[in-house]
């Protein structure tokens, strides 16, 4: 946990509470310790409708790409950040595949 901490970019720019150290660690713990209490004492029904919540927005993100990949015309600065649109051609390029 220690080197997980002390590798990430709180140390690399200085971001430390106390000593960047071993007292930062047990912060981070206290800190993760007392969220894990508050959804304790929350109880499962919080966590399963946070969870829903969660899930819900995943597929609402996915869905939002699938449909403005497809909806949205294609236009030369489209093109030109990579997005060529979907076709057989594309399809066949991109996995080698014979389609009949």
């Amino acid at each position: 946990m220690n080197d997980t901490i002390n590798g990430t970019a709180v140390t690399a720019q200085a971001w430390y509470m106390i000593d960047g150290e071993v007292w930062d660690v047990r912060i981070w713990g206290l800190v993760a310790l007392a969220v894990g209490f508050i959804i304790t004492a929350f109880g499962v029904g919080w966590t399963v409708k946070l969870n829903m919540f969660l899930l819900g927005l995943m597929i609402f993100a996915v869905l939002s790409v699938i449909i403005g990949s497809g909806v949205t015309p294609l236009t030369s600065w489209r093109v030109h950040d990579g997005f060529i649109g979907y076709s057989k051609e594309t399809f066949t390029y991109v996995y080698h595949i014979d389609i009949v």
